[in-house]
């Protein structure tokens, strides 16, 4: 266990008792961003910046966007939730967090481009947004995956999360926007040339025409500039497909032709923790996944469906200090679609781990609390679910995805969910 710092114990005491959305809060963070952009001389002015932001699919659209920019020679650096890579060089994000402190942000940027990046590829939350983190960040194209329940501890309504997605836009000169979703329409407006949409109707620029699950992945036929092309690449899940043709449409705005980009991504392989197999050498499938919000959870529970016959069984949690009205959905949508479900502790913070298992417990119909243990230690908890598999079980991980750490109070504590399976699956 790493001991915390008293004096960052009391650091983080004090911001809890202020607003996350305090006006002086956000012009310092704001001004944080300026000063630290200044002191590493704008290091990301002369990249071509491609930003990825979304309730669901982040990180996975900007691995495809990296693997396709290496595949077409590009010097390319990649900043997102779980990792930090340029050229040879890969680290894992030990922060949790989607975009990084100003003083952070700036270090990597001014690294990469020491090392001669020229793209960038930039996973961005709603809270850099809303914060001016990233605000002296030139951008080329602006992606918007989907909008979803997610972060109204922060943002209190879904038109103030829209809202702070939005200014991603302003700042970019093509917008590529989930046009499935009316909700999203007011964006259209807002990036230097028009907005590029994908989606399933027909009014988009890019229309999936159709999604197939084969044994070694997914397949999607889509239309785009009047021509019809098949996506096919080595991941699980529908989903998969939306944040494949978002790539497509990113790639576009820079000159790689969609037909180039979808041979790239036949050689995608995914990313750690995200819908990832855990091999252990059983009868039965483990998928680690990063699943946190209600779309999400479908998402993972419908491609786990497809990936074996037997038992869905799903081992998950919530976290603390966020979203607390998503937490009751959770537990509704898992004992809906599941068969057996095993609540159990995910990161608390300064919550009381009881009160938040309890929460998504209150999900749960009545007819279906059968299906339904709850095992606080997260230990305890994948090694009943991996003992009651059988042969042909499909057992989820969800939550944690490929962190290498959790956080209980100020105290962060090395943890895996990897490797806890590999361990409790010898």
């Amino acid at each position: 266990m790493l001991s915390a710092n008293p004096i960052i114990m009391s650091f983080n005491k004090l911001k809890r008792l202020i607003p996350a959305r305090f006006l002086p809060r956000l012009w310092y963070h704001r001004s944080k961003g300026k000063y630290y952009a200044r002191k590493f001389g704008y290091p990301a002015k002369d990249m071509t910046v491609i930003a990825v932001t979304g309730t669901d699919g982040k990180t996975t659209t900007c691995g495809m966007l990296f693997h396709c920019l290496k595949k077409a020679g590009k010097k390319v650096g990649m900043l997102t939730t779980t990792s930090f890579a340029w050229n040879d060089i890969e680290e894992i994000n030990e922060t949790h967090k989607t975009s990084l402190s100003p003083k952070q942000l700036n270090h990597y940027l001014a690294r990469m481009k020491h090392d001669g990046v020229k793209y960038l590829i930039l996973e961005a939350s709603s809270h850099a947004l809303d914060q001016g983190r990233l605000a002296d960040i030139p951008l080329h194209t602006a992606i918007l995956t989907n909008l979803a329940h997610e972060h109204l501890d922060y943002h209190k309504s879904m038109k103030k999360y829209r809202s702070a997605k939005s200014l991603l836009f302003k700042n970019a000169k093509y917008a590529v926007i989930n046009g499935d979703d009316p909700f999203l329409e007011p964006l259209y407006h807002l990036a230097e040339h028009p907005v590029l949409t994908f989606g399933q109707t027909s009014k988009n620029d890019l229309i999936i025409q159709k999604t197939v699950t084969h044994p070694n992945g997914v397949q999607g036929e889509i239309s785009i500039n009047e021509q019809n092309l098949t996506v096919d690449i080595p991941l699980f899940g529908a989903h998969n497909i939306f944040n494949a043709v978002a790539c497509l449409l990113a790639c576009e705005t820079i000159g790689i032709e969609p037909k180039i980009a979808i041979e790239y991504l036949k050689s995608f392989s995914g990313v750690p923790g995200r819908m990832e197999k855990v091999n252990i050498h059983k009868p039965f499938t483990v998928l680690v996944d990063y699943a946190v919000t209600p779309q999400a959870f479908k998402a993972l529970f419908e491609t786990a469906r497809q990936v074996d016959s037997g038992r869905l069984i799903a081992v998950f949690g919530a976290c603390g200090d966020r979203d607390r009205e998503k937490r009751p959905i959770l537990g509704q949508i898992a004992s809906e679609l599941c068969d057996k479900v095993i609540i159990t502790d995910e990161e608390p913070y300064h919550e009381n781990p009881a009160e938040i298992r309890e929460m998504i417990a209150l999900g749960i119909p009545k007819n279906l609390k059968a299906r339904v243990e709850i095992i606080a230690d997260r230990k305890k908890a994948i090694e009943h679910a991996l003992k009651i598999a059988a042969p042909h079980d499909v057992i989820t991980v969800s939550g944690m995805g490929n962190q290498t750490s959790m956080v209980i109070r100020d105290e962060k504590i090395p943890w895996s969910d990897r490797e806890v399976v590999k361990e409790l699956g010898q």
